[in-house]
């Protein structure tokens, strides 16, 4: 009775042992591509965070804007830390009527339905004109 006991525990403990050797290799095997899809889920962990905060800063400058607490004369290092990166920048010619950039700020996913304000710098990067567009004159 001992003897077919310990034989059917060695036939089990080598079954585990092979699934385990098999299962091993392909962890290994295959080890770059799921490192690849840790990355890929972090990034996108990183991704969508930077989109929440985007959208949450467009909504705190349109909040100021209709509250007419975003006025001219705010400084560009101050409009960049209350809202953030704009969708778009312009670098734009000293000749153009007097603004050296002009930032975009929108929904940072609605590229066609989404209100738009341009914030338009001085040469001193002062912020000197603010143009809103809503959404339904687009």
């Amino acid at each position: 009775m001992k003897i077919k006991i310990a034989s059917s525990f060695l036939k089990i403990a080598c079954f585990v042992a092979v699934i385990l050797l098999f299962s091993s290799c392909s962890v290994v095997k295959y080890s770059q591509e799921i490192n690849t899809l840790r990355s890929l889920a972090a990034s996108d962990k990183k991704i969508t965070k930077y989109l929440s905060s985007q959208e949450d800063n467009f909504k705190k400058l349109l909040k100021d804007y209709e509250s007419k607490d975003l006025k001219e004369g705010l400084s560009k290092k101050t409009i960049l830390s209350r809202y953030g990166d704009p969708v778009l920048e312009w670098n734009i010619s000293a000749l153009e009527r007097g603004y050296s950039y002009k930032f975009l700020y929108r929904y940072p996913t609605r590229y066609f339905s989404s209100d738009k304000i341009y914030l338009y710098f001085d040469l001193n990067n002062k912020l000197a004109k603010i143009d809103y567009i809503p959404q339904e004159d687009l």
